[in-house]
């Protein structure tokens, strides 16, 4: 009887194991089309695409390619499912047939000696065995269960295996120093993941305390990246940052964050209050309305917030009900504000007035400058208004330093960054621009 029932569950668990095994590999070869139905999934509830959608008329195109999508995957599903189900109807006819036929030979021996057997002990063998192969099938079941669930188990395995980006030293932390006084680059070269071109190469820069520095070149030459290395976000590919002239590595990278704060290009808009827009810049101080009203003077949006229905406790955004949006540009300088929370010993500024008027930009470029007097400033720019916005210029191209010097230096040796000076307000004077300097 026990050799039936492993006879009868067996096919039972290799078509269990099979058909995991199917699903997992469905789902697998399904991300990127999961993934691009939810893109596009997004652009149709996404306030940010639907202006540029609806002007150009892309709405019958983007739906069509999500019902493609969308039909594709329940197709492969649907597929899987029904082949599932057949399968398993044979199996439930096998069981069944498999079930019958021993009841059938249980009757038909206990026959042979009816003397020694009552009815009741002829159904007690039958219930037994009906409730054995119950009882194997499901540990069958579970162990295909659990055979599934490695399958997916094995992906997070071979994620957490993968060498951490951090590159943590092995020799014990540094305390993270009060002031810093200096970040230097030292033969620092980056490449991205999946990429074989270097998207900065041998920089060698020191930046220090009280000193300004505007790093400036074409899209793609590797301002941003350089701010993003310098800030901890990325671990260079070769070379080494030291901060105060001990390697980055060996600090605790959390806590060294605290005494750094970046304004990035493509900022967050949180659907918060004023008030918690500005305050998660300082989230230690994020209740503190002292330091939030300090931080909008700085960056010039008290003003702004004051024509909120109810100042720094409006809620931005139209993400929730009753929420305020704002413009761009005054989303950006609320985002400045954020930078300003933090008493950091480096401001990294990406872009800090691409989306301000000449005359906020101007004051905004003021109160930066001001702030870097006790600090080290970086800021990274296309935008050229002021000869004094920076101590001293970084002109990067293809991910190499190739002019450094303040403006007057730069202008008269008439390289790139001239170059780039001239055309620069001569399309503005082209324009009627008046905020040259």
């Amino acid at each position: 009887m026990v050799v039936a029932m492993f006879i009868i569950c067996v096919p039972y668990f290799v078509l269990n194991v099979y058909f995991a095994k199917a699903n997992f590999n469905l789902q697998f070869d399904q991300i990127h089309d999961q993934r691009a139905s939810s893109y596009l999934d997004a652009c149709f509830t996404n306030r940010r695409y639907l202006p540029e959608i609806i002007t150009l008329g892309l709405s019958p195109y983007l739906r069509k390619r999500w019902n493609a999508i969308g039909t594709g995957l329940i197709s492969q599903n649907m597929a899987l499912l029904k082949r599932r189900n057949k399968s398993e109807l044979v199996m439930i006819v096998f069981v069944f047939l498999g079930k019958g036929g021993i009841s059938l030979y249980i009757i038909v021996r206990c026959l042979q000696y009816a003397s020694f057997y009552t009815v009741g002990q002829i159904m007690m063998y039958i219930q037994s065995f009906s409730g054995g192969i119950n009882a194997l099938a499901g540990v069958m079941q579970q162990l295909s269960g659990i055979y599934e669930g490695s399958c997916f188990l094995q992906n997070y395995q071979r994620f957490i295996e993968v060498k951490k980006t951090s590159n943590c030293a092995s020799i014990p932390k540094l305390q993270v120093p009060e002031e810093i006084e200096s970040f230097e680059c030292r033969g620092v070269g980056f490449i991205y993941p999946g990429s074989s071109t270097c998207a900065l190469e041998n920089i060698n820069l020191t930046f220090k305390k009280g000193e300004s520095t505007l790093l400036i070149g074409r899209n793609g030459a590797g301002k941003t990246t350089l701010a993003r290395l310098l800030v901890g976000l990325y671990v260079p590919t070769t070379g080494q940052i030291l901060v105060n002239g001990h390697d980055m590595r060996e600090y605790d990278l959390p806590l060294l964050r605290k005494k750094i704060s970046m304004l990035f290009q493509d900022f967050v808009r949180y659907a918060l209050t004023a008030g918690e827009n500005i305050g998660v810049g300082c989230i230690e101080h994020i209740g503190d309305r002292r330091r939030v009203v300090s931080a909008a003077k700085a960056a010039r949006v008290e003003e702004i917030i004051g024509r909120l229905p109810n100042g720094y406790g409006t809620m931005l955004g139209k993400e929730f009900r009753g929420g305020q949006d704002l413009s761009l540009g005054e989303w950006q300088r609320l985002c400045l504000a954020r930078l300003f929370m933090r008493e950091a010993s480096l401001i990294v500024y990406d872009e800090p007035t691409a989306s301000l008027d000449v005359e906020t930009e101007s004051d905004l470029l003021r109160e930066i400058a001001l702030s870097a007097k006790s600090r080290i400033c970086i800021l990274v720019s296309h935008r050229m208004l002021r000869s004094d916005i920076a101590n001293r210029i970084v002109v990067l191209e293809n991910g190499r330093i190739v002019e450094i010097g303040n403006h007057d230096q730069l202008v008269t040796c008439g390289g790139r960054y001239a170059h780039l000076w001239h055309l620069y307000h001569r399309l503005g004077s082209d324009n009627g621009d008046c905020g040259a300097d």
